[in-house]
């Protein structure tokens, strides 16, 4: 049985743009910001929190999030989750 994950994240946008950053196992795969949701926090300060780091705000002060980041319109944005484009 697989385990149930409990993650927080967000659509980040700039006029019509949508950021979009790749995971932490493969520069192919595409992915809005998520993750975890810390013991005793809510699934908004989680959201919050995550696209504070994968948008790399948080960078300078922790150096963990090492992911490519990218603004692309809504339909680019499909095409990199389905996995049709880098």
């Amino acid at each position: 049985m697989r385990e149930i994950l409990h993650q927080a994240g967000g659509l980040v946008m700039n006029g019509q743009n949508v950021l979009m950053v790749t995971s932490r196992q493969s520069r192919r795969c595409w992915l809005f910001p998520k993750g975890d949701i810390d013991p005793g926090q809510t699934a908004e300060t989680a959201a919050r929190r995550e696209i504070m780091e994968e948008a790399g705000v948080g960078e300078s002060m922790h150096g963990r999030e090492k992911r490519l980041r990218r603004w692309v319109t809504l339909a680019q944005a499909a095409r990199r989750f389905a996995g049709d484009s880098p």
